[in-house]
């Protein structure tokens, strides 16, 4: 179950920074909340960073960091990134248009106990898709569907972000679903940070 839970969790705490990709650094708070069937609910919370590179051409790059803790065990996942832009004609200043693209990434996860110097390590090949909408003058939301590619389950992201000056608040909030031989499994993630450009 390992397997499973952990790649989940970092793609709830990293689904909503997927989309409106742009040159940048951000940081972030996480809140997860891990259900397993009647065993009933475990939450974490934490922090992401990040860097965003972008150039002229549709290829974005970025790299990423997260970590979140709870009861002495530690979490922890450094990211990597690439994203093809299939569509961009947003445009936040006039509040109009929207934007598509694709990405795929490696995420290696160390989950590690308090109590002892053992670590538990594992890497993960992410796909998605991210989708902006322009709602207004200097707001949009975010849309996103990404998961494993070994044994891709969805997660399903929303966010919302504001522009300020050369920096965006964002919220988002991510959530996935599905069931290990008879127990129901459900990762909800909270993600709420700021970014800016460079």
């Amino acid at each position: 179950m390992f397997k499973i839970l952990v790649p989940v969790t970092i793609i709830a705490s990293s689904v909503a920074c997927m989309a409106n990709a742009e040159t940048k650094i951000n940081v972030s708070y996480l809140s997860n909340n891990i259900k397993v069937g009647s065993l009933g609910k475990i939450s974490a919370d934490g922090y992401g960073v990040g860097v965003v590179f972008e150039n002229d051409t549709k290829l974005s790059t970025s790299i990423g960091y997260s970590s979140i803790s709870k009861a002495g065990l530690t979490l922890s996942a450094f990211t990597t990134g690439l994203f093809y832009e299939l569509m961009d004609d947003i445009d936040l200043d006039l509040g109009t248009g929207s934007s598509l693209e694709a990405g795929i990434g490696y995420s290696r996860s160390e989950l590690k106990a308090s109590s002892t110097s053992a670590t538990v390590t594992d890497g993960y090949v992410i796909a998605g898709l991210g989708y902006d909408l322009a709602l207004a003058k200097d707001l949009s939301m975010g849309l996103s569907l990404s998961g494993v590619i070994e044994d891709f389950v969805p997660t399903y992201g929303v966010s919302i972000g504001y522009d300020i000056g050369d920096g965006k608040i964002s919220a988002g909030y991510s959530f996935n679903e599905e069931t290990i031989g008879t127990t129901k499994v459900e990762v909800t993630g909270f993600t709420i940070g700021y970014s800016h450009s460079f």
